[in-house]
């Protein structure tokens, strides 16, 4: 699935799969990827606004992660 979205196999791509599958994840790597290498822009689109935001919350800790 990661490579499909980062290397644009597909234009449009959608992922199906029980809970806790790490679809949210890898599409907050792809998004990160995307921004990095791609340079385009992303959207957070979940099936609920927990889901958008988590996915928002993974790609902002990739970009701009802490350090102790």
């Amino acid at each position: 699935m990661l490579w499909f979205l980062y290397d644009r196999v597909y234009p449009e791509f959608a992922a199906l799969g029980s809970r806790a599958s790490y679809k949210t994840l890898t599409l907050g790597i792809a998004e990160t990827l995307d921004v990095l290498h791609n340079q385009t822009s992303v959207i957070h689109i979940g099936a609920i606004d927990k889901q958008a935001q988590r996915c928002y919350s993974y790609v902002t800790k990739f970009l701009f992660p802490t350090f102790a």
